[in-house]
């Protein structure tokens, strides 16, 4: 399995974080495979998907666990100046 860098949504780079999502999909057998497995209509998942995309969290969700992955939430850690 390819090993894939965390997604980090802590920059609020909604295009950045929508390409990574992107190129995760495609590692795990692209769109329409993800589609299936997720129970959601391809179309709607490449719009999802593209630079301006705004996924619902339950559309996320099911994405992710398409993926046997999760979304995790942690504490920031301070920033050094």
């Amino acid at each position: 399995m390819t090993r894939l860098p965390p997604l980090t949504l802590e920059d609020g780079n909604q295009e950045e974080s929508m390409l990574a999502l992107r190129r995760m999909a495609k590692a795990f057998g692209g769109v329409p495979k993800l589609a299936e497995e997720a129970e959601l209509n391809a179309n709607p998942l490449y719009r999802t998907l593209s630079p301006k995309g705004n996924p619902e969290l339950k559309s996320l969700r099911a994405l992710l666990r398409a993926m046997r992955m999760q979304l995790t939430v942690r504490t920031l850690r301070k920033r050094v100046a």
